[in-house]
């Protein structure tokens, strides 16, 4: 009888690393790992959520991507990555109920300024932008209510003064619509939804070009990063 061995096999599905730290045969190969950028932890790195990350940039065709534990999770990562004390942040009127309470109560208390407005017509971002707006969020489908914005519209009027564009594309997922090809530099998700589909993982995402995403594997120093044991259920 043959013998079959694990080298031969080609798994199905992901390998799940559970490990929190990783192994290291010498001094000069643990330093050369963090060289890479924050790959000596496993909530700064982790093989199964990095393979989670380029499948759902390459969805969003996306150059980067970066996972996190929730949603919420994703967009407080963005918010502390992007922006400082002094900043603005253009939102549109109608959010998500735990965002709302985020830009409303939270943010603020970071010496960011939330500017409210209504984008359902683009050309109100006009006078809503200033010398210190860095970005403009939004969601489209807007949710709950599901109205759709002219992200390219936004986009452009954003762009033509310097400001970048980030949008919640949760209720769409990359299936039905992908920002970045409408002129968004960031598109988030909350994988708990449709991605996921299946009712039994929370997670978060931020996807984006390479310049403007948010710095290396940064739910590690937030501290919203995805488990291993998620992230394989989200490719499940």
């Amino acid at each position: 009888m043959a013998t079959i061995r694990p080298a031969s096999l080609t798994p199905f599905k992901p390998p799940v690393f559970l490990n929190s730290t990783y192994g290291f045969e010498s001094v000069e190969a643990n330093e050369a790992a963090g060289a890479l950028g924050e790959r000596l932890y496993a909530r700064e790195y982790n093989p199964t959520t990095e393979i989670l990350e380029k499948r759902l940039a390459n969805l969003e065709g996306a150059e980067a991507g970066l996972v996190a534990a929730s949603g919420m999770a994703a967009f407080g990562t963005l918010i502390l990555l992007l922006l400082s004390q002094g900043d603005e942040l253009v939102v549109h009127k109608t959010l998500y109920a735990n965002t709302l309470a985020m830009v409303e109560q939270a943010v603020p208390r970071f010496g960011i300024k939330v500017v409210a407005v209504d984008l359902s017509k683009a050309s109100n971002l006009e006078d809503a932008i200033t010398d210190r707006t860095r970005l403009v969020f939004f969601e489209t489908p807007v949710n709950p209510l599901s109205r759709i914005l002219d992200i390219a519209a936004i986009a452009e009027r954003a762009h033509a003064r310097d400001v970048k564009v980030a949008v919640d594309s949760t209720f769409a997922s990359p299936a039905l619509q992908r920002p970045l090809e409408h002129g968004a530099d960031i598109v988030i998700h909350s994988l708990t939804k449709y991605i996921n589909g299946h009712g039994d993982a929370l997670g978060g995402a931020i996807l984006g070009d390479a310049k403007t995403h948010p710095r290396g594997h940064a739910t590690g120093s937030v501290g919203g990063a995805l488990g291993c044991r998620t992230a394989a259920a989200l490719m499940g």
